[in-house]
């Protein structure tokens, strides 16, 4: 099957050469180096979800891109940690967390829970898609039905890489969990784990607004400068 691809859209923060990107992609750079905070934000209306505009507006963040999956009734499917406190218990079995130390870790788990002691802030989701470096994407070991595996659609994701640089990642057109590990890989990401996609992928960075989503946000991951 063809796959039609849109004009790559790439950002970088204090980057002497932008790293390059696939056709159909989109993303924000982070220099974790240079003083930021990342953290989710849940949606004030939880019975309607906010608009991803609006949630921007209001907490005026560097950076943003949707959160975690949620259900018919707008509530995350994944674990939420803010300020050090666990505000709602998902499913989902990848996390990106942030130590209180700052340290930034992709975290993983086969079953349990996610013990979020010693973490300013978390957001689960999933499935996973880099480990180590290496394609590690396994929806179904994940914990999503099989049809995930073969499903096209338009992505979002969230990643590190080896020179501690956070990527956040939507793309314009629409490809399977598999190809986009491939494109995560491709970024340099050594961890990544995808995020809720579809009408749900969003995407902005200082001002500009790189990818409106047209549906509601129940949470979202901002990134915010503190230098």
């Amino acid at each position: 099957m063809a796959v039609v691809f849109l004009a790559a859209v790439g950002y970088s923060y204090l980057r002497e050469k932008p790293r390059p990107l696939p056709p159909g992609v989109r993303m924000v750079e982070i220099d974790l180096s240079k003083g930021f905070r990342i953290e989710p934000v849940m949606a004030s209306d939880k019975a309607n979800g906010d608009l991803f505009a609006e949630m921007v507006e209001r907490l005026k963040p560097y950076a943003a891109i949707n959160g975690t999956f949620y259900d018919e009734n707008l509530r995350p499917l994944g674990d939420v940690v803010i300020g050090g406190k666990l505000v709602n218990r998902g499913h989902y079995r990848t996390a990106i967390g942030v130590r209180t130390d700052g340290t930034i870790e992709f975290r993983h788990r086969a079953s349990g829970r996610f013990n979020w002691s010693g973490f300013n802030a978390g957001l689960a989701s999933g499935p996973r898609l880099v480990h180590a470096g290496k394609i590690a994407c396994d929806p179904v070991a994940d914990g999503f039905g099989p049809g995930s595996v073969t499903l096209s659609a338009q992505r979002s994701g969230v990643g590190i890489t080896a020179d501690n640089r956070l990527l956040l990642v939507t793309t314009t057109s629409r490809f399977t969990l598999a190809q986009f590990a491939g494109i995560m890989l491709e970024l340099e990401c050594t961890e990544a784990m995808n995020l809720d996609g579809g009408g749900a992928c969003a995407l902005h960075r200082d001002g500009d607004f790189l990818e409106l989503p047209g549906l509601p946000m129940t949470n979202i991951l901002a990134v915010y400068e503190e230098h």
